[in-house]
């Protein structure tokens, strides 16, 4: 069974100008773990189960700009929980087309949102839930040309968000 297990963390810091003072300090860490199972009753049929934890941190130290106001120290955070399954099946066709529908639910779980130095906010507090829906069409020919169309809908189990998008993409390999 191919896994794919991922973890990233960044570490910056910037400086802020112009100002008396005024350090940033920027944390994000994250890691992912996606699996990938093939039924036993027929190797068409994949499920996919994954899940990721990202954190977001970042401080701005007070500081007076150049118009002599003083500006207080601000510090924002978020973490996020990403987990869920999608399913494909592969559908081979007589001209030798490979088709691949999928479907795919994440639920995103918040936690450590301090946003009062934010002037936009987010749309989950920290605690709350809410779900992602993912579908879309993979058709891979015989010279193994990839042809892709994939949308979502996000904001389901959330009051104040609703978002929705897609793409297309074509991958030709070079040989």
């Amino acid at each position: 069974m191919p896994t794919d297990d991922i973890v990233h963390n960044k570490l910056s810091t910037n400086r802020i100008v112009p100002s008396t003072g005024g350090h940033c300090s920027t944390y994000f860490y994250s890691g992912a773990n996606k699996q990938a199972f093939r039924s036993a009753a027929t190797a068409r049929l994949r499920h996919s189960p994954a899940v990721s934890v990202s954190y977001y941190e970042e401080t701005q130290e007070a500081y007076v700009d150049s118009l002599t106001n003083t500006i207080p120290e601000q510090t924002f955070t978020q973490g996020e929980v990403r987990f869920g399954p999608t399913f494909s099946y592969d559908h081979k066709a007589d001209n030798g087309m490979t088709n691949r529908p999928r479907f795919g639910v994440i639920g995103v779980w918040n936690f450590a949102v301090d946003n009062r130095a934010s002037s936009t906010g987010t749309a989950l507090g920290s605690g709350d839930a809410g779900a992602r829906l993912d579908g879309g069409f993979t058709a891979i020919n015989t010279n193994l040309w990839f042809y892709d169309l994939s949308g979502y809908y996000d904001g389901i189990g959330i009051d104040n968000c609703h978002a929705h998008g897609g793409k297309a993409r074509i991958v030709v390999p070079f040989r």
